[in-house]
């Protein structure tokens, strides 16, 4: 009896090492999948691609630092001409010479200022100005209007029977756009 044990012992030892042997052979195990995983290569460039990615850099930046200077005199230039931020994407500038001057209608007198929808639409504006005489409001008028992406168009704040109308200063207060 003996003997038949001490032979089933060494065919269940031979079949686990068997099983143990096969294993990482079977589909979806671990090993299986570690055995298939490609090996990481390292490429070096040669000279020559070195030498045209250094090329192909260079003109890029060359492209974008002329980019970068034409915007910045296109922003200076139109900053010369009086535009200011109002809101996100919205400018205005208060009318003297540059934009057309209907200020004078009857014997009323108006300050003029231009709106323009530069980078988005203005939709509905509303926009209110203080009168304003030696530091001191002396009273309000506002406008409205309806500007798309890409127009301007010119506020008329009336300054209402004020004598004198030169010595009294306009100062935009309030300005909501809702495109």
């Amino acid at each position: 009896m003996k003997d038949k044990g001490v032979i089933a012992f060494t065919a269940v030892a031979s079949l686990g090492a068997l099983a143990l042997m096969i294993a990482p052979a079977l589909p979806g195990s671990q090993a299986a999948k570690d055995a298939v995983k490609p090996a990481a290569v390292k490429v070096e460039p040669t000279a020559e691609a070195k030498a045209r990615l250094a090329k192909i850099n260079a003109q890029s930046k060359a492209i974008n630092d002329k980019n970068k200077a034409k915007r910045e005199a296109a922003d200076a230039k139109f900053k010369a001409e009086g535009w200011f931020q109002i809101e996100r994407g919205i400018y205005g500038r208060w009318c003297t010479d540059t934009c057309s001057r209907a200020e004078v209608i009857g014997s009323a007198s108006y300050w003029l200022l231009e709106v323009y929808c530069k980078e988005r639409a203005c939709g509905d504006i509303y926009a209110q100005v203080n009168i304003s005489k030696g530091g001191t409001v002396v009273g309000w008028t506002n406008d409205t209007a309806y500007l798309d992406h890409g127009q301007k168009g010119i506020l008329t704040f009336q300054k209402y029977g004020l004598r004198n109308g030169a010595s009294y200063t306009g100062n935009l207060v309030k300005f909501n756009a809702r495109s």
